[in-house]
């Protein structure tokens, strides 16, 4: 037994007693002069809408160009609802209708979003470069200077570099020179 409440169906009509879409909205089997009747096409949106809004990106792939261009078939219509029936109803219609564009819009990704588009390409780079692998004497990674020593030491090499000095420049790798690995210090130089 699942509990719930039971509640009554509520039906709208229009001021000529037809019964019509919402309070203040279009009669349900009038047309208006478009093709097919209110009621018809509102149901059909209203799924449409639902569908996108309540995770259609998530159940299957959207094609959000095809699905805005026929979304966007239906501003006729919204625009006629705004004019002829404004209210409560046409506001809601209205309202859905540019959550739906919005969502189908998307968002403008900056170029961090995009990085990793880079990476395939940055990876490749890395194979076909050959890297000299120091590794870090035991005896001295017990010193508790040594990480300071040698990080000074590469951003000095660094500094000799960029100001065009003839000098054998680490690689920062994780935003250090020096690197732990397992149990042992690396610095890593192109070879």
């Amino acid at each position: 037994m699942i509990p719930g409440k039971l509640l009554a169906r509520r039906f709208y009509y229009d001021s000529e007693e037809k019964r019509a879409l919402g309070p203040g909205g279009p009669p349900s089997m009038s047309s208006d002069g478009f093709s097919g009747s209110w009621s018809g096409w509102y149901e059909k949106l209203v799924w449409k809408m639902s569908y996108i809004l309540d995770g259609g990106w998530d159940h299957r792939r959207i094609n959000n160009k095809k699905e805005m261009e026929e979304h966007d078939s239906h501003k006729e219509r919204i625009d006629y609802i705004m004019k002829h029936y404004p209210g409560k109803f046409a506001d809601s219609v209205l309202s859905d209708w540019q959550k739906v564009r919005e969502n189908l819009s998307g968002k403008e990704v900056g170029s961090v979003d995009l990085e990793y588009r880079e990476i395939g390409a940055k990876r490749i780079e890395t194979v076909r470069q050959v890297f000299a692998i120091k590794e870090i004497n035991s005896h001295v990674a017990s010193r508790r200077s040594f990480w300071k020593h040698h990080e000074t030491t590469e951003n000095i090499a660094n500094t000799f570099y960029q100001n065009h000095i003839p000098a054998v420049c680490a690689l920062k790798i994780n935003q250090h020179f020096v690197n732990k690995c397992l149990d042992s210090f690396y610095i890593v130089y192109p070879y």
